[in-house]
């Protein structure tokens, strides 16, 4: 896939999962959403990490606590809140 393809693929999902999520955290929604975040990491799903289903909205506190903790111990939580809008 060629990078600028790639890269707008990339973008529109982030729009949409924002939209979905109404701009805001999956994990508090009393707060905006500051990034969209990868469910799998990108070394588990190498092939599609940027597909839709694996892009969850989080504020900047939740980002930096599941990053602090580990993506891999918060996957069946932001999973869970990902799925709760599907």
């Amino acid at each position: 896939m060629r990078m600028n393809t790639m890269k707008n693929i990339i973008e529109k999902n982030q729009h949409i999962v924002l939209e979905l999520f109404k701009g805001r955290c999956a994990l508090n929604p009393a707060h905006t959403a500051a990034v969209v975040h990868e469910i799998e990491m990108k070394s588990l799903r190498p092939k599609d990490w940027w597909e839709l289903d694996n892009m969850i909205p989080l504020c900047n506190k939740c980002h930096t606590m599941v990053h602090s903790e580990g993506t891999k111990k918060w996957r069946s939580k932001l999973r869970k809140a990902r799925e709760s809008v599907n």
